[in-house]
């Protein structure tokens, strides 16, 4: 993976992604509370890990970008926080059994080999009655960035998701959310306008 082009995009600290957290994460405050540890994959300059973290559950945040990981230590930092912010690869990453009870992976795009591959890991690392939080876009964004000139996401539709995707990778989780949204995103310069997402959160029973 390329942490160079990573270290572009974040190398100015302007918070290109925003500094609020994700709309639909923040959706999902009544599931999250009260659980003892979070992990977000790809988590750029911290904005979704730090609200974990304000909610008093122990974080691990990640992002490929050690630029972006200085970052969201700053940030968590000025908000008088402390979170677990490091620098790695997911193709590289080792699974640890039920290490997570929460896991956002929020705008988590990856190709199609790696993206089983990681997702299966989530799965593994995941505690039994935790949930995995998921934003991605779906196909359709193609057409709402030409239609809408909104932006974000990936340049083609191969590396979004969909509901059979989703099932398909998770095929033991009880999904008690999945469904296509279309939202109008305001997430700093990167994600803004109508956009059209997946939405999941998916629990692993046992």
């Amino acid at each position: 993976m390329n942490g160079e082009f990573w270290d572009e995009k974040y190398k100015d600290s302007n918070y290109g992604y925003g500094e609020a957290p994700n709309a639909f994460l923040l959706s999902q405050q009544e599931y999250v509370e009260g659980l003892g540890n979070a992990f977000v994959p790809g988590d750029g300059e911290g904005r979704n890990g730090i609200w974990l973290a304000s909610l008093g559950l122990a974080l691990r945040s990640m992002d490929l970008s050690q630029i972006a990981v200085d970052h969201a230590l700053e940030a968590a930092a000025k908000r008088d926080l402390i979170i677990d912010a490091w620098q790695g690869d997911l193709s590289e990453m080792v699974w640890v059994d039920g290490q997570w009870d929460c896991i956002a992976a929020i705008w988590l795009h990856l190709p199609e080999a790696l993206r089983k591959q990681v997702h299966a890991g989530l799965w593994k690392s995941l505690t039994p009655g935790g949930i995995i939080l998921i934003e991605a876009y779906r196909p359709a964004h193609v057409e709402y960035r030409k239609e809408y000139g909104s932006k974000g996401g990936p340049p083609t539709a191969i590396h979004m998701f969909s509901e059979e995707i989703l099932r398909e990778d998770f095929p033991e989780g009880e999904f008690e959310l999945l469904e296509d949204a279309d939202v109008v995103l305001d997430e700093g310069t990167g994600h803004y306008g109508r956009s059209a997402t997946i939405q999941a959160r998916i629990r692993k029973l046992v």
